[in-house]
């Protein structure tokens, strides 16, 4: 997902409870530790990683844009 400048991994957190449990996130940071502008969540459920990935709001100003990516017990990508 990418997000506005200074957005905080509790701000990504509290923004996918609204869909559901919420195993971790992560922000993607440069060597200096500014962050990247985008990171992952990882959701505690298949539906509720669907619920994210279907959602699209205003996060301090920016429009957040969730890519799904949901990996087959196989191994394989498989884009939702």
């Amino acid at each position: 997902m990418n997000f506005a400048n200074g957005t905080t991994e509790l701000d990504l957190k509290q923004f996918a409870e609204l869909y559901g449990q919420v195993d971790h996130v992560r922000i993607v940071r440069n060597h200096d530790i500014t962050s990247k502008d985008f990171g992952f969540i990882y959701m505690a459920t298949v539906e509720d990683a669907l619920k994210v990935s279907y959602s699209l709001c205003i996060l301090y100003g920016k429009y957040v844009f969730v890519i799904n990516q949901l990996f087959c017990l196989d191994g394989k990508d498989a884009a939702v």
